[in-house]
């Protein structure tokens, strides 16, 4: 029969076993750092996902704004094409000016704060504001060169008035004339030939200052129509000259404004482009990346301390019980071998039981550790 301390000491054995060790919840504690540690990984994944759609917001802008700056120098080629006349230039210019609308394209930016497009934006404004005051001084220039050349001709138009009025006056006074010479032949007529003579003398003059003033006024009309046509070849060779003056002025001006926005444009995207990676591979990487590994080592200290807190733990176990039995045989005199063998036999199968089972949690532990690990390579492939 089994004494009552043996009972007593059999129960001590059964709710040591049942409440088992302090460390009994560990692996709960090492899942949920496990899950935090997945949970990171996924907000990371977020966090890129969210950086890819404001660069491809910015891309957006960025084609937008090289569509207009495209039709812009469509416009401005127009405008400065030798094939059109000075009425067609200025409303092509209205047209430019009412089409293309630098606050539209500040409007659809998708950035926050001064841009690279919005500064690109004010400077293609100032390179307008800079061609319509070229092209406004050329029309000023223009018109008080056109007003200078009609007073110049209508001076002109008037000494040739006042140049008629003098040979109408000459041709009426040859008028009077000629009534004259008619009245002192008639008068003639009747004398003697003297009077003849003087008649056909009279006649003569007549004839020769009729032709005399007839080629005056030929050859005045003429110096007239030359003086006229060098004037106006003149003039128009002046204008000729500072109209292409101010085409090529205004393409040398278009020309540099459009070499150095593009320059402008290209410098600041590879920055921004440049900015975007660095700030993209901090944000996604770096920091997570250290954290996870960070964990990670802290994940592989705790499963091995406790291992080794299992194992100090079981051969405790086992020491306690083989004291306990030694002091139990020592106290029994009746069956103690028989009683130390069965003890013996329960504590081998005891140990067996606890090393399979701190054997199956180091199993555990591991192969939760290198998912761990496969997770933490995917997520480097990713950043690479």
């Amino acid at each position: 029969m089994v004494s009552k301390d043996e009972r007593s000491q059999e129960q001590s054995v059964k709710d040591k076993q049942q409440t088992g060790s302090p460390l009994s919840n560990e692996p709960a504690q090492l899942e949920r750092k496990i899950n935090v540690l997945l949970t990171e990984l996924s907000k990371a994944k977020q966090e890129i996902g969210l950086l890819t759609v404001k660069y491809n917001q910015l891309s957006e802008t960025t084609q937008l704004m090289s569509n207009s700056f495209a039709k812009m120098a469509g416009y401005s080629e127009r405008i400065l094409s030798d094939k059109l006349e000075a009425q067609e230039i200025n409303s092509l210019h209205k047209q430019f000016s009412e089409s293309f609308k630098i606050n539209h394209l500040l409007d659809e930016s998708h950035t926050e704060g001064h841009s690279v497009n919005d500064m690109i934006g004010v400077y293609l404004l100032g390179a307008k504001k800079n061609a319509d005051k070229i092209i406004i001084d050329a029309q000023s220039e223009a018109e008080s060169l056109i007003s200078d050349s009609l007073a110049k001709h209508t001076g002109s138009v008037d000494a040739l008035k006042v140049t008629q009025n003098q040979l109408e006056k000459e041709v009426a006074e040859l008028s009077e004339t000629k009534k004259r010479l008619a009245e002192e032949l008639k008068v003639a007529k009747t004398d003697s030939q003297p009077f003849i003579e003087k008649q056909a003398k009279l006649k003569r003059e007549a004839e020769q200052y009729n032709e005399k003033i007839k080629a005056e006024a030929a050859e005045y009309k003429e110096q007239q129509a030359k003086e006229i046509a060098e004037y106006t070849a003149k003039e128009k060779a002046k204008a000729d000259h500072y109209c292409k003056k101010i085409k090529r002025e205004a393409e040398e001006l278009v020309s540099k404004q459009k070499k150095a926005a593009q320059t402008y444009y290209e410098t600041t995207k590879k920055e921004a482009d440049e900015k975007f990676n660095i700030e993209l591979l901090e944000a996604a990487f770096v920091k997570k990346e250290s954290q996870v590994k960070k964990d990670i080592e802290q994940i592989k200290i705790d499963a091995n301390s406790y291992a080794s807190k299992r194992t100090r733990d079981a051969d405790s176990y086992v020491r306690n019980i083989k004291r306990e039995a030694e002091i139990y045989v020592s106290t029994t005199k009746n069956d103690a071998d028989i009683y130390a063998k069965i003890k013996r036999d329960e504590l081998i199968i005891e140990e067996k039981e606890l090393e399979k089972r701190i054997e199956h949690l180091k199993n555990r532990f591991t192969h939760q550790i290198d998912q761990l690990l496969d997770t933490v390579d995917e997520y480097e492939e990713m950043k690479s």
